[in-house]
């Protein structure tokens, strides 16, 4: 094609080859050349053809970024006032577009690519204002490629829509930013690993690593801990309302906001864990199938420390006393009971004094212990003798040895409900005075899912209050024994 593009060019030198014939693979290039860029396929090198070979390769840049842009624009409800187009191609406010535009009326040429056609395009409509690209493209009767138009509409143009432009660097990876929180609530990195169920180290590599990103130091080390420095108190509250809108973005993903859906970790005594924890799954399973348990069980102090490490949900604990912390919920009230082998002569009455304790070959929790403290307060002040033989803080243990070798122990009836009503254990309340405990159930300040925790708590009230009416203990608004 050089030498057409050289004679459209008006060279009058001569072509460095000889000139070839315009014949066969020559004029069928030249129809598939005009067929392209919708001229009349001919195979005759007429003045339109050649205003297409002198066409430059930034010309037809410029034309394929208005394609784009009509393309764009094809589905989008024009809203500007327009009164549409006559037969012949003229618009009905009276400006004629030019002999090109009518012939190819239903194309933007080459020469229309620019804002404006000339003058009729760049005046107002008679019937309101048009924008020059809107009114370029009803003068030229491309009003059904855009859109439908409305007469008399005087509303202007929808806007194009564009992405927002988001610029993400230190942000991207929310992991360590949680790490950032983490630590900077509980002010050490033992307690933050303890919380997130991770490993110190690892923790410590992620805040070398967010304080080498932002190029500042966000914590000061200190004997007792870390403390957050002035750059980490001016984002301390920008991070936190981040990973919150963050975490609302997963929980409506997850669909948290129909169904409650997570883990929820249960820290609990191993006396009441046996018989809640099955009932408690099964009616999970049954009602809330999205939500996964955790149960770790400890001491009472192990418990108190999971809580105030946020490494547990819901703590279950017993309270000594009238009533629980203000913070906690008193779900039941049990009595303590002397636990005997079969066939024992002291445990096989319903009440048991609390004198006859004295001096009885005792298997008892280690101290600290909750059931421990009370039982030796109790023991000073009737002036009674309770030294354990055994020490074990194993609850299976516990009560296998006492079978075994006809050892005594003290515990709730609930923990030992199944071995006694299939005559494996014996069991009598102690009175005079009675010893009395609260279970009691508190709930983490943040962890878990927020949904997932109310509703696992409210199942763990049901159990409790199902539990009651078949005897093995009272709901928690009773008032504790006095004596």
């Amino acid at each position: 094609m050089k030498w057409l593009r050289s004679i459209a060019a008006g060279s009058n030198r001569p072509p460095r080859s000889p000139t070839p014939a315009y014949e066969g693979a020559v004029v069928d290039a030249v129809r598939g050349f005009q067929q392209r860029h919708g001229l009349a396929v001919d195979g005759v090198v007429g003045p339109a053809t050649l205003q297409a070979l002198e066409r430059t390769p930034s010309q037809h840049v410029r034309q394929i970024a208005l394609t784009m842009e009509r393309l764009r624009c094809r589905g989008r409800r024009a809203s500007a006032v327009v009164a549409g187009t006559r037969p012949d191609g003229a618009a009905a406010c009276g400006h004629a577009p030019p002999a090109h535009a009518r012939t190819h009326r239903p194309r933007l040429c080459a020469r229309c690519v620019p804002n404006t056609c000339g003058t009729a395009c760049s005046r107002s409509c008679s019937r309101g204002s048009i924008p020059v690209r809107m009114a370029h493209a009803t003068h030229f009767g491309l009003i059904g490629r855009v859109g439908r138009a409305r007469v008399g509409d005087t509303r202007a143009p929808m806007q194009a829509s564009k992405p927002t432009n988001l610029q993400l660097d230190l942000t991207s990876d929310l992991t360590k930013w949680r790490a950032f929180l983490a630590i900077a609530e509980l002010g050490s990195l033992t307690r933050a690993a303890l919380f997130l169920d991770s490993n110190q180290s690892l923790l410590s590599r992620h805040l070398n690593a967010l304080e080498r990103e932002c190029n500042a130091r966000l914590f000061n080390r200190t004997g007792r801990g870390v403390a957050l420095s002035d750059v980490g108190e001016r984002i301390f509250p920008h991070v936190k309302a981040l990973l919150a809108d963050a975490e609302q973005l997963e929980n409506e993903i997850r669909g948290e906001a129909r169904e409650p859906i997570g883990r929820v970790t249960i820290g609990a005594l191993p006396s009441i864990t046996n018989p809640i924890v099955g009932r408690l799954f099964k009616q999970l399973r049954k009602r809330h199938p999205g939500i996964q348990l955790k149960i770790l069980e400890g001491s009472s102090g192990q418990v108190e420390e999971w809580l105030a490490d946020g490494r547990i949900d819901i703590a279950i604990l017993y309270r000594y006393g009238k009533s629980p912390p203000e913070q906690e919920q008193a779900l039941a009230i049990v009595d303590s009971y002397l636990i005997g082998a079969p066939g024992d002569r002291l445990t096989a009455g319903d009440d048991v004094p609390f004198a006859a304790l004295h001096d009885l070959p005792f298997i008892l929790p280690s101290v600290p212990n909750g059931l421990r403290t009370a039982l030796d307060a109790a023991a000073r002040a009737q002036r009674i003798n309770l030294t354990p033989v055994i020490e074990a803080d194993s609850l299976p243990l516990m009560r296998s040895t006492v079978a075994e070798a006809n050892l005594f122990t003290v515990l709730p009836i609930h923990a030992v409900w199944s071995q006694v009503h299939e005559g494996r254990l014996q069991a009598a309340r102690i009175v005079s005075p009675g010893l009395q405990r609260i279970v009691s159930m508190a709930l983490a300040r943040s962890k878990g899912p927020a949904r997932a925790v109310s509703a696992v708590a409210a199942e763990i009230v049901a159990i409790v209050e199902e539990a009651a009416r078949s005897g093995m203990w009272q709901l928690g608004t009773a008032r504790p024994d006095p004596d």
